[in-house]
């Protein structure tokens, strides 16, 4: 699947070039820009909101200095778009006792997307995140956020349309895609598929809503214990239908043959118009694995969100329109402590008189003993365990960072017993978040983020896989209260307003991080026009 992805890569490739001889008005501008920037922290590491959602720009586990450059070139004729456009990160950092020193070189976003009034496609790595939030202020997304790189993608979709004679009070969108992670994984060569459909309703009212469904599953791949995973089109009809393997192999792991990783959002947006202001509900309800299957498609969508899956995303989000020294304010509830139930299976009723151990019947589903909720649990968010990196990308999440991975954990400070088992060992958590965005002046703006969070590890680490191990000392036991906050103000001057000053303060503190951090950077970027000739 890897190898037609890149033929079909190729074979697009030629639909992003007949631009240049399509006749018709055009309009073709050049932007580019180059930022230099260094970022420290007191304890060696760089607090929370100083490298998360902001495109995995910056080494979250190092103080460093960093250079970004970028440049797109973008063309318009009639109803089409053309844009291709590319960027670079280069940095150097110091050591942690964890990490080595380091230096490096990537390419951040690369991509060219070709457009047709709603209609796009886009073949590349470029920063696009998917669900009802506010990525400018939100804690993130829990599907797909800001907070990685942007993952190499083959994407095809389109933006809301109405369905005709409903006179715009019904619109619909959606999109598909398959992407690739990087190389150095568990399971090395594994693929991303995400696909989404939207209904909006009311958009000429005062008030609309919007409903979505987004799919996201990893899969293929060759792994280290498992050898080469399903990859093939019938693998990718399977994934696409969210369905177990047709091509099952009783001598493979359950977990191979389920083909994939497969989570995703149940969004829902509520918004209100004013002629000043625009105000809108937001919430994203998650599902992974079983839960989703059971709980949406088995249980119907009302045991998905009333009765089993209690978390999900919140917010509240005010917009002021034009400039104020409150532009936008954000309240939002982070929720992912219950993934559908604490336990595995129940004390047994029969216990060996001689060992004085549990007997367990055959039990391959884990229904029997399940501490009495039928639909399973311990959802373990962002983990699996044929995908053991899980919901990463270079190591950060794809997702909500406030979900922490096992290299942010000892970053922290903990220790490395305290961090066995699943790659997100912190993914319970309850969060109250508050973000301000405004204007100081026309050319000088300021935001603002706390967030107050409670801590409680994850069902693997606190129970391991039996109901025995409850008891025992476990780093997150009864929840650790962690904060994060931040300031950082952009000033935009000189050179007809090109060059902007950029600086920051972080402060962590808690139960888990006591840290202090300060970036300072300064960027040019510009956009000229450029002439060119189309047809004759």
């Amino acid at each position: 699947m890897r190898n037609i992805g890149f033929k079909i890569i190729l074979g697009l490739l030629p639909l992003f070039f007949f631009s240049g001889i399509v006749k018709g008005q055009n309009s073709d501008s050049l932007s580019y820009s180059v930022e230099l920037a260094t970022s420290l922290g007191t304890e060696g590491y760089l607090p929370h909101y100083l490298a998360a959602n902001r495109w995995g720009v910056w080494d979250e586990s190092e103080n460093s200095v960093l250079m970004l450059g970028g440049i797109s070139y973008e063309k318009k004729f009639g109803d089409w778009t053309w844009t291709v456009a590319g960027s670079f990160v280069s940095h150097t950092g110091n050591e942690n006792p964890y990490r080595e020193a380091s230096a490096s070189f990537f390419p951040h976003e690369y991509f060219t997307d070709l457009r047709y009034k709603q209609l796009y496609v886009f073949v590349g790595a470029k920063a696009e995140s998917i669900g009802f939030y506010a990525p400018n202020l939100s804690t993130g997304s829990l599907g797909m956020s800001n907070n990685a790189r942007p993952i190499p993608k083959i994407m095809m979709g389109m933006d809301y349309v109405s369905i005709p004679f409903t006179k715009d009070y019904i619109q619909f969108k959606g999109h598909i895609g398959n992407g690739w992670l990087e190389e150095d994984r568990h399971v090395s060569r594994a693929m991303i598929h995400e696909k989404s459909f939207f209904v909006k309703l009311g958009e000429p009212l005062p008030v609309s809503m919007e409903f979505g469904l987004v799919h996201l599953a990893q899969w293929g791949g060759d792994s280290e214990s498992k050898g080469e995973l399903p990859s093939d089109f019938s693998a990718f009809k399977d994934v696409f239908l969210g369905r177990s393997n047709s091509n099952f192999d009783p001598n493979l792991a359950n977990e191979v043959n389920a083909l994939g990783n497969h989570m995703g959002n149940i969004d829902f947006s509520l918004l209100y118009k004013h002629e000043d202001f625009t105000l809108r509900f937001y919430a994203q309800k998650m599902f992974e694995d079983n839960s989703g299957k059971k709980f949406g498609w088995e249980g119907g969508l009302s045991q998905m969100f009333l009765k089993n899956n209690k978390d999900g995303l919140f917010g509240l989000h005010f917009e002021k329109k034009g400039r104020g020294v409150i532009r936008e304010f954000l309240v939002e509830y982070v929720k992912t402590d219950w993934q559908s139930g604490p336990g595995m299976t129940d004390p047994p009723k029969t216990i060996d008189p001689v060992t004085g151990q549990p007997i367990y019947e055959e039990d391959p589903g884990g229904e029997k003993y399940n501490q009495g909720y039928p639909y399973g649990g311990r959802d373990n968010y962002y983990n699996n365990s044929i995908y053991l990196e899980g919901w990463s990308y270079y190591g950060r999440s794809m997702g909500n960072p406030i979900l922490l991975t096992r290299n942010r954990f000892l970053d922290m400070g903990a220790s490395k017993k305290d961090a066995v088992g699943s790659y997100f060992v912190n993914n319970r958590v309850k969060t109250l978040h508050i973000g301000v965005l405004g204007d100081i002046k026309d050319n000088w703006t300021y935001k603002v983020k706390m967030t107050v969070s409670k801590n409680y590890g994850n069902y693997y680490g606190k129970y391991g896989q039996s109901w025995e191990k409850q008891n025992e000392p476990y780093y997150f036991y009864g929840g650790l209260s962690q904060n994060y906050s931040l300031l950082e103000t952009n000033y935009i001057f000189l050179f007809e307003k090109r060059l902007s000053l950029n600086s920051a303060l972080a402060v962590d503190w808690g139960k888990l991080s006591n840290n202090v951090g300060f970036m300072l950077g300064l960027k040019w970027s510009a956009g000229v026009p450029v002439k060119t000739k189309v047809g004759k």
